[in-house]
């Protein structure tokens, strides 16, 4: 095959979201075949504390990663900014090296996409969600700001633009596809090929039967954790979208009936917040731990847990969102408490008995919610790796992304 791909992503390999979403697609993607530029633009903190483990992993799959320091500000002048220096790579790129095919990850690296178009490249919009409405909807672009109102309703054009012009499109939900095959007809625009990819889990990495009982017994030893108390885990970012006070309010509310508990923030945020917000609620500091882990530490952490949580703001953006950490949790087979109202969440924790759907904010809800998990609790929960096979399966996205690849060159 050895058609040149070019990968376009704002977000960085460095950036755990880069690691956890890029890499490991285009890892497999070139095992398949197809020959890899992958641009991606790093934020240098990361950058230098990852580059060389990450160069390396590249070369070993015979990447060509060619990474850009990302630029924080000025607002929408930085964007602007590294928008013209991506353009600039990729006509230096195409002189040395022409590509057949670009895979436009996000709204940020699209409009090259809509450029490279025109000169015959098939063109991949990846859309990972609603972008300009994310920014509305978690307050950083105000619509009724000077700027910002102008930003958003530029970024509203251009998505239709891409949604009616890319020559393929991927959604990360089917909830968000029925979302553009409904808007763009008011617009008098139609929705191109979309196919839906969910944030995809490396069942390799993410695999319970990888460590023993004595490892998950010692790995609780070394934190503190007596085998008897249940662990509750959350995984990722913390603020914005995440909804971290409701999430210590309904720990709370856990501690009211399994007494012994802990919860395990692993994240890699600052934790003055977490803190905070259990001194507020009077929970007691020893019941809480926070610890960031590299991917490779986390599936151990995770197979020690007895359940997790996450709560995610509910919004019109969030219709298109797959949460990373829903896979990987499937596949170790930990059930979830989890608000409705994100993505296609709740369709695949009630198709998959995969966790506990909690409709609404409160102690009552989340009193509910905790009584169902005690009463499955001595089942198990080991069916879950099953509906992530089906589900979230990295072999099964790469496959999805190689048969359109192939389909977009087979037509130009």
């Amino acid at each position: 095959m050895n058609k040149h791909v070019v990968f376009l992503s704002y977000d960085g390999l460095s950036d755990p979201l880069g690691e956890a979403q890029v890499l490991p697609y285009v890892k497999g993607l070139s095992a398949l075949g197809w020959s890899y530029t992958l641009i991606s633009f790093e934020k240098p903190a990361l950058f230098a504390r990852h580059k060389e483990r990450l160069q390396a992993e590249c070369q070993r799959h015979g990447i060509d990663w060619q990474p850009i320091s990302y630029t924080k500000s000025p607002p929408v002048l930085s964007t602007l900014y590294d928008q013209w220096r991506l353009g600039r790579q990729l006509k230096k790129l195409f002189r040395k090296r022409p590509f057949q095919l670009l895979h436009c990850r996000g709204y940020i690296t699209a409009p090259q996409g809509l450029y490279w178009q025109k000169k015959g490249i098939p063109f991949l919009f990846d859309m990972r969600g609603f972008f300009p409405d994310e920014r509305a909807d978690a307050g950083l672009w105000k619509k009724e700001h000077p700027l910002f109102g102008v930003v958003y309703r530029y970024f509203k054009r251009l998505e239709l633009k891409l949604l009616s012009r890319a020559d393929h499109v991927i959604s990360l939900t089917e909830k968000g596809k029925t979302i553009m095959q409904e808007m763009l007809p008011r617009h008098g625009l139609s929705l191109k090929p979309c196919t839906v990819i969910p944030c995809c889990t490396d069942l390799e990495l993410f695999n319970p039967d990888s460590w023993t009982a004595v490892q998950r017994q010692q790995w609780r030893e070394v934190r503190h954790v007596p085998p008897s108390a249940p662990l509750l885990m959350y995984v990722g970012s913390l603020g914005t979208w995440y909804m971290l006070n409701e999430m210590l309010d309904f720990f709370s509310e856990f501690l009211l009936l399994e007494p012994e508990a802990r919860l395990l923030l692993a994240t890699r945020d600052n934790s003055d917040a977490v803190w905070s917000a259990a001194r507020q609620r009077k929970i007691p500091a020893e019941r809480i731990l926070v610890e960031g882990f590299s991917r490779a530490e986390l599936p151990l952490a995770m197979s020690s847990a007895d359940a997790a949580v996450f709560f995610i703001r509910p919004s019109y953006s969030k219709q298109a969102s797959s949460p990373t950490k829903q896979g990987e949790l499937m596949a170790m087979n930990i059930p979830v408490f989890c608000n409705t109202g994100v993505g296609d969440t709740d369709a695949l924790v009630g198709r998959y008995r995969s966790g506990i759907l909690i409709p609404e904010f409160n102690s009552g809800a989340y009193q509910t919610a905790i009584q169902h998990w005690q009463s499955e609790r001595n089942q198990g929960f080991k069916h879950c790796r099953g509906g992530a096979v089906e589900a979230f399966s990295l072999s099964r996205g790469v496959q999805l992304y190689h048969e359109v690849y192939v389909e977009l060159l087979k037509s130009h």
